[in-house]
């Protein structure tokens, strides 16, 4: 008579084990999610300020692609008019995708003095999105002498991101 309810207690003894060993696998993963859900503030406050980081370093995807280019294109030529840099000419590449990105690529020839280069990459430090320089090329023109600013006559390359829609 007490065999079956032995073999019930020996039943419900396993399932309660088994019950036991699923709960304490789900323990620490529980606790995980209730410390994210603690800090989703933090995680609101974050993702804000990448958003922001992003915004200094790229283009919205919302802007029209020949706007941006022509935008940057634009900021480029002021930076360098400015220095001193005699921009011979300014064109912009069709973009690449590159991840997330747009690579936009912008190519200028410039002709100045070594000392309006250095100005024109202050200036160009300052903008945003950034203008990030790829490569530079110059040539010294003329003879070099040790009184004188020495010409130069060269390219620079630029790329400016833009996000993809």
């Amino acid at each position: 008579i007490l065999a079956p309810f032995a073999f019930g207690g020996l039943y419900v003894w396993q399932k309660h084990e088994a019950a036991l060993e699923k709960l304490a696998q789900w323990e620490p993963r529980h606790a995980r999610l209730q410390g994210i859900l603690a800090q989703q503030a933090d995680f609101v406050t974050a993702s804000q300020q990448a958003q922001s980081l992003l915004n200094v370093f790229v283009y919205p995807a919302e802007s029209d692609g020949t706007k941006v280019a022509n935008e940057a294109q634009q900021r480029i030529k002021t930076a360098l008019e400015q220095s001193g840099l005699r921009v011979e000419s300014i064109r912009v590449s069709e973009g690449v995708e590159s991840g997330d990105f747009l690579r936009l690529k912008i190519t200028a020839r410039l002709d100045g003095n070594i000392n309006q280069l250095f100005k024109a990459l202050l200036l160009l430090r300052e903008q945003q999105p950034i203008l990030m320089v790829d490569a530079m090329r110059f040539n010294n023109e003329g003879p070099l002498a040790k009184a004188s600013v020495q010409r130069i006559t060269g390219q620079m390359d630029f790329t400016v991101l833009r996000a993809k829609p």
